[in-house]
């Protein structure tokens, strides 16, 4: 199938300046799907799976402890894209229910754009597809829908070609900087890497593929509907297997920031590497993502490279997604949008002292709907008919739930009027109606169902029945 490449809307066109400042610097955001933070190197994994990964990171500034704001793509790449929390930008909701961004908020590429920049971005999956919103201001927005068997995305080399090509026109063809981003899709299930990857990373039972390996849409659904006992799954087997995917990974971002640097363009672009959530193998009983609100699935690796200005070093400050957007437009000088509710992490990164942030993050795709609030060495998390408190800067595993505590009861209420506040400003998300060819992608991702049993894909209208989810004590709180 063809990617789908959009023009850039009329409207940004016309507020395009006539030309960005000399100096602009260019910005290339690269996303990976599905990366777990404690899976590279620099930060502080011995696997040996990020070795370009950790090179980069000491060149920039690496942020030890970032969040995302959702624990699956939609939501979260909707917050890292508009600086905003998921109730704000409205996008994500649940299968048969899902939202694209509300109309009034404004996007990083549309920032841009109206600063004269040449933007485009490569994408690999549909929740990222033009039909979300997600593709506001790019001008060129590249959506390679699903092949062959409507599960298998471009694999990494694929998109480091695309990705390269596109860097090599630009700069033939134009005077402008330009707003890049790349998103990396591998590391999401089904875990398959390439041989020499499967080789090294993988147990011996798994050097070639086992086609009965848990990881089928059909076992996620079932896994997503209470039909699979998680603690017999072969999740040991799995996340080698995600190790390898992740290991490949890296080699085609070496790739990609090798070919910036042989096109001259490495001091002169703020380069950007995050994830837009992490995985889990059984850390608090459960696997795959969408699911929690626990580091696992929100902590993501943020790099920020730009010789020009930001020195190399490590920032232990909490910082969000919603910062990432404001900290792009101050490093480039272009005007951030109003609707923004990050602040920029230039102080943090030029080495001052700022209040800590609080960092709120919500929006499940299957499960009881959850929100967090991350604030001054604690957590708090809050479901249907449940509460959990954790003490992270001690317990950052998340083992002891201390919210039934006595002497936790002033601080229970003091995070969760702050939670509150955050979740007031609450925006409208674009009701999205799926096509059967793409309800039939999300099957083939495993992601129909996940809320009880029982649950059905209606094919003509994209939608699913769902049951009553699941009890939010199964899932708050459920450490082991």
């Amino acid at each position: 199938m063809t990617a789908v490449c959009l023009p850039l809307m009329a409207s940004a066109c016309d507020r395009r300046s006539p030309e960005p400042s000399s100096t602009s610097p260019n910005v290339l955001l690269v996303l990976i799907d599905t990366l777990r933070a404690d899976k590279l190197g620099c930060y502080g994994s011995d696997l040996g799976l990020s070795p370009n990964i950790d090179r980069f990171a000491a060149e920039g500034s690496l942020f030890e402890r970032a969040f995302a704001h959702a624990p699956w793509t939609l939501p979260s790449v909707s917050s890292l894209l508009t600086a905003t929390y998921p109730g704000r930008h409205g996008a994500g909701g649940a299968i048969g229910n899902l939202k694209g961004l509300a109309s009034d908020v404004r996007t990083m590429a549309e920032c841009y754009a109206d600063q004269g920049y040449d933007t485009g971005a490569i994408i690999n999956v549909l929740f990222l597809s033009p039909k979300f919103g997600i593709s506001r201001g790019f001008e060129d927005y590249d959506y390679q829908p699903p092949r062959d068997d409507q599960r298998v995305q471009r694999r990494a080399t694929e998109v480091t070609d695309t990705a390269l090509t596109w860097l090599r026109d630009q700069k033939q063809r134009s005077n402008r900087p330009f707003f890049y981003m790349v998103h990396y899709f591998d590391p999401h299930l089904t875990y398959d890497p390439p041989a020499y990857f499967r080789e090294k990373f993988a147990l011996p039972a798994d050097q070639t593929p086992d086609p009965d390996m848990f990881g089928t849409e059909q076992d996620m659904i079932r896994l997503r509907q209470g039909k699979v006992d998680v603690s017999l799954l072969p999740l040991y087997r799995l996340e080698h297997l995600y190790n390898g995917e992740i290991a490949y990974t890296d080699e085609q971002v070496g790739r990609l920031l090798g070919g910036l640097k042989e096109m001259g363009l490495d001091d002169s672009t703020v380069v950007v590497l995050t994830a837009d959530h992490g995985e889990e193998f059984l850390d608090h009983r459960g696997f795959e993502h969408g699911h929690t609100l626990y580091d696992e699935l929100i902590h993501v690796p943020l790099i920020i490279r730009y010789p020009e200005l930001v020195r190399p070093g490590r920032v232990r400050a909490e910082v969000g997604h919603v910062d990432v957007a404001p900290t792009l437009c101050g490093l480039s000088g272009v005007q951030a949008e109003a609707t923004f509710q990050g602040a920029s992490l230039e102080p943090l990164m030029f080495g001052e002292k700022t209040k800590s942030r609080a960092i709120l993050s919500q929006g499940n795709m299957w499960g009881p709907m959850l929100t967090s609030l991350r604030y001054g060495g604690y957590k708090l998390i809050t479901g249907p008919g449940k509460t959990a408190l954790y003490h992270v800067a001690i317990d950052a595993r998340e083992r002891h739930d201390i919210s039934g505590e006595e002497d936790q009861r002033e601080r229970r209420t003091a995070l969760s009027e702050v939670m509150e506040r955050r979740l007031s400003q609450a925006g409208k998300g674009q009701a999205v109606e799926l096509s059967s060819a793409e309800a039939k992608q999300l099957q083939a991702l495993g992601y129909v169902g996940g809320n009880g049993e029982g649950d059905e894909l209606d094919e003509s209208s994209g939608t699913t029945t769902q049951p009553t989810s699941r009890p939010a004590s199964e899932v708050v709180g459920g450490a082991s």
